[in-house]
């Protein structure tokens, strides 16, 4: 037992220590922020949840921290401090797993689940989010089904009439060992002030200045999140004094004019238009379903609506009974440019079932012929059916598999821009990206001096398959004339394509107009999802994920899913989980070792 006087001594020993600590934990968090000021995305598909900055402050960074002394700045507290609804996973603590953010939770199958990326880089070393430290002014992206985009500039200054070239990258792929891999960016729609251009397969699109000053430019596709800005400077034109030319034969000088190059004729769009509305029939038709279908699609380009209105009407007293699938798929093309259901139109009738019924777990239709399996693929990609889907994936690689080593499909500027304009959404299935290149090269080797192909239909369907590689027409140019110069010679003077039979001079001047809308069939087409599974379907399928769900999949085996939902916390190895024991904090351990003293 202590005497009195010991007693006292040990008191002021304490009291000392107590002040030295107290000194040691001032010193220790002098330097810490109270605080850090972020950039914070949070973006659920193209839905927009938080965009803008950010100060974060600390918090516990999983639940076994309880000691204040023991918070951090971290991704965690920036989820939290954001004011979203957001619910975590503690099974590898002290990693955590963010499993619901603003009502949009991991599916049962990974297929969509949270990721995170500190300044466009997939996330933070080996840190989960709730590990991750930010630093001042870093950007914090957060992203469920929706993937980074970034653009570039080939410089960053001009003058009008420079052409800047635009270079656009996504993240969509993962390497070996998880690092996302930057791709060229196919359709994204690059804007620098009022002008745009979207880019192509090797992710690249240009633009012509024609605005001085301080211009942003911004990249935007769907499901992506908007890229990077890149300014540019535009300079004026300089004004070029007048020339002065010398007169020969009477000395002196006098201003010469410049010669201002003939203007080429434009096609006359409205004319065309004007043309085929005149042709329109009593009953709303265009003749046979061929030209009704064909000048119906043209129709819906340019939104005219009375027209639009009597082919409805048409089309609820008809259906298109045939022998010929590439009929159904054309008619469900026209059903769907209308806003008409293909799944069940005012007939009964149901083409997309007349289509995939004569699927045979490879191609559609006839096993000799691509051209139904071309359109088969531009119609169920707009009927709800998506790469995820085997029937999508099998027939694309049909498709592939048809096309030649010349790039072409069936030898045919044609068939090559519809196979183009099938496959242009699915890039990101092996080997599609590849093949749209070589496909690219034959219709730039086939195009002849006057700007087209071999005729006015074929023309308009390569003009399809470029507008759907995200180029323009004018950018086409053989010589001195573009796929446009070529169209515009083959008006005729009442605004149709010039042929002596009428049927044929609706249906080729459908195809132009479709062509030089500025819109791919895709892009005129409306959109319609699969109808909704029968209710024993859905009780099927929810006890088939209960079973699923029980066993969490490994690391290694997220390779075969959707890439962009790989897990946001680098999960180790249950087998190095050591047992959990009760942990002790530092006021603790200072107490033990004063007492052990005595």
């Amino acid at each position: 037992m202590l005497s009195p006087g010991n007693m006292k001594k040990v008191i002021k020993i304490l009291f000392v220590l107590s002040l030295l600590l107290i000194g040691i934990k001032n010193i220790a968090y002098a330097d810490t922020p109270s605080s850090v000021s972020i950039n914070l995305k949070i973006y659920a598909g193209d839905t927009v949840l938080f965009n803008g900055p950010e100060i974060i402050t600390a918090c516990a960074g999983s639940p076994e921290i309880v000691d204040p002394l023991q918070f951090t700045i971290n991704g965690k507290c920036a989820v939290e401090q954001s004011k979203l609804s957001n619910t975590w996973t503690w099974k590898y603590t002290p990693s955590g797993w963010l499993d619901e953010l603003g009502g949009y939770k991991t599916t049962p199958d990974f297929s969509k689940s949270w990721g995170y990326f500190v300044n466009l880089t997939y996330g933070h070393g080996s840190d989960a989010l709730n590990q991750y430290q930010p630093s001042a002014n870093d950007e914090l992206l957060l992203t469920y089904n929706s993937y980074p985009l970034r653009i570039s500039a080939s410089k960053n200054s001009g003058t009008i009439g420079d052409t800047i070239t635009f270079t656009a990258e996504e993240e969509s792929t993962f390497d070996a060992n998880y690092n996302m891999i930057w791709t060229p960016s196919l359709g994204t729609i690059i804007t620098l002030g009022a002008q745009s251009c979207t880019t192509i397969t090797d992710g690249t699109c240009s633009i012509v200045l024609d605005t001085s000053g301080s211009l942003t430019a911004v990249g935007n596709k769907t499901l992506y999140v908007p890229s990077n800005s890149v300014s540019i400077e535009v300079s004026p034109l300089p004004t070029p004094p007048p020339a002065p030319v010398t007169d020969s034969g009477h000395g002196g000088s006098y201003y010469v004019p410049p010669i201002i190059p003939a203007i080429k004729a434009k096609f006359d769009l409205k004319k065309a238009f004007d043309f085929l509305i005149a042709q329109q029939k009593s009953d709303g038709s265009f003749g046979e379903n061929l030209y009704t279908d064909w000048t119906a699609i043209a129709l819906a380009s340019g939104g005219y609506p009375d027209s639009m209105q009597k082919l409805i009407k048409y089309f609820e007293g008809s259906n298109t009974p045939s022998a010929l699938l590439t009929d159904y798929e054309r008619h469900a093309m026209t059903l769907m440019t209308l806003g008409i259901n293909p799944y069940d139109d005012a007939n009964g009738v149901n083409y997309i079932k007349k289509i995939t019924s004569t699927f045979d777990d490879k191609q559609f239709g006839d096993i000799n012929e691509d051209n139904d399996d071309i359109f088969a693929l531009i119609v169920l990609q707009n009927a709800g059916y998506t790469q995820d889907d085997k029937i999508i994936k099998d027939d694309t690689s049909f498709i592939l598999s048809k096309q030649k080593d010349n790039g072409s499909w069936d030898e045919s500027a044609d068939m090559t821009g519809a196979a183009i304009e099938s496959l242009s959404d699915f890039s990101r299935i092996p080997g599609v990206r590849e093949n749209l290149i070589k496909a690219k090269n034959y219709l730039k080797q086939n195009q002849k001096d006057n700007g087209g192909w071999s005729n006015t239909s074929s023309t308009a369907w390569a003009l399809e398959g470029i507008r759907a590689l995200g180029e323009k027409t004018e950018d086409w140019k053989k010589g001195e004339n573009t796929p446009l110069d070529y169209l515009t010679t083959m008006q005729d003077t009442d605004g149709g394509i010039k042929n002596e039979i009428l049927n044929n001079k609706i249906w080729e001047t459908a195809y132009v107009i479709s062509a030089l809308s500025e819109k791919t069939w895709n892009q005129i087409m409306q959109k319609f999802e699969k109808p909704i599974m029968p209710v024993m379907a859905v009780i099927q399928k929810k006890s088939a994920q209960k079973i699923a769900i029980k066993t969490k999949p490994k690391l290694e085996n997220l390779t075969n899913q959707n890439t962009a939902s790989v897990i946001n916390a680098i999960i180790p190895s249950p087998t190095k989980i050591k047992p959990e024991t009760p942990k002790k904090n530092w006021w603790s351990k200072f107490w033990d070792k004063i007492f052990s003293i005595f």
